[in-house]
């Protein structure tokens, strides 16, 4: 009789699908998709740059100065004066001469800005200036 009992305890038992191995594979995909994916950096200032004939492709930068269309003038995506551009460089980064700055000047935005920005910057000793364009086929 107790055969019998285990028998059909065994029959009437439902057979239940196991979900670690398909999980495992899951984070294991997961895991491998986020360390081989790249994340881009996401402008925060959306500017049109100017169009030329020659361009570089591998500019080097330390600092980044963004001039907008409403003429701001953003150090590393943080809002300064145009009178305050060259005493905040000083300040935050001393040793100017190693320093390589890309501008990154609106179509839109006014030739006087970019101007005074750069004579602000060879006043303060800054001789790595690269100013960003969009190459012209």
């Amino acid at each position: 009789m107790d055969r019998l009992n285990y028998f059909e305890k065994k029959q009437n038992k439902k057979k239940s699908i196991n979900l670690v191995p398909l999980i495992n594979i899951i984070f294991l995909l997961l895991i491998f998709f986020m360390l081989s994916g790249t994340i881009a950096k996401k402008d925060l200032l959306k500017i049109t740059p100017p169009k030329s004939k020659n361009s570089t492709s591998d500019i080097k930068k330390d600092i980044e100065i963004t001039i907008t269309r409403k003429n701001d003038i953003y150090i590393n995506e943080r809002l300064i004066e145009l009178e305050n551009t060259g005493t905040f460089l000083i300040k935050k980064y001393p040793d100017v001469a190693k320093k390589n700055i890309l501008i990154r000047a609106d179509l839109d935005a006014s030739s006087h800005a970019l101007v005074n920005t750069i004579n602000i910057l060879k006043k303060n000793n800054f001789t790595k200036i690269s100013i960003l364009t969009k190459t012209v086929k």
